[in-house]
């Protein structure tokens, strides 16, 4: 059985031998013929004995135990603070592929890039870019060039070309490497000697090699192809 039965148990027990002891009284008084006014007054004070009676009995009654918080309520997981008992990735912002680059890291980027460029669209009727572009290049790179001056041949519309001006450009990341865009200013003479100028776009890849910056890829087109 629990306490707070048996708390109740015990005052309905004092309570019903006090009731019983002043309704004894109460019938004597009834047959010495008090007066009514006595009668109402003895009332009153049997009320007031119950009530101070079982006010007596809850506050000296044991309480019933406190339960722990951790079993009264179970655990809220929205109470918990940023970071408090949360997995590791959690904890930390989500890897989002891209390295961040110094200033320096960009502007030595960007000066390999407007170098190759330049080299890159310099060239006369025998096609040796390769060997131009060598320090600028990873070694793919180079291989790849290469095997390309020696099957490309000089065509009427464009004989030799040469670079009058590169831009500035802009420079930004992409994953962990650096990609460059351009505009160099090109002069370009046919078979007859004619000359003329053209714009070209650049798309130029960078990579870390030997912790020196390195062209690993480049495309070129027309600028007015963008029109």
């Amino acid at each position: 059985m629990k306490k707070w039965e048996l708390m109740w148990l015990n005052i309905r027990d004092t309570f019903l031998d006090k009731i019983e002891g002043f309704v004894d009284e109460f019938l004597t008084l009834l047959r010495e013929s008090v007066s009514r006014e006595k009668l109402i007054l003895f009332g009153a004070v049997v009320l007031l004995a119950i009530g101070l009676i079982i006010t007596d009995h809850l506050s000296s009654g044991d309480s019933p135990p406190e339960v722990p918080e951790s079993e009264s309520s179970p655990s809220n997981p929205s109470t918990h603070l940023l970071g408090d008992n949360l997995p590791p990735t959690a904890q930390t912002p989500a890897d989002t592929g891209t390295r961040h680059f110094s200033l320096k890291e960009k502007e030595q980027a960007l000066k390999v890039a407007r170098e190759f460029v330049q080299k890159y669209a310099t060239y006369g009727p025998d096609r040796n870019i390769a060997d131009q572009i060598k320090p600028y290049v990873t070694a793919e790179f180079y291989n790849q060039q290469r095997s390309s001056d020696e099957s490309s041949r000089p065509t009427y519309e464009v004989y030799q070309s040469k670079v009058l001006s590169v831009d500035q450009g802009f420079i930004e990341p992409i994953d962990f490497n650096l990609y460059w865009t351009g505009t160099a200013e090109l002069e370009l003479t046919n078979a007859d000697g004619k000359k003329r100028k053209e714009t070209m776009n650049y798309a130029v890849m960078l990579v870390k090699d030997d912790e020196e910056w390195k062209v690993s890829e480049v495309t070129a087109f027309n600028a007015d192809d963008l029109e």
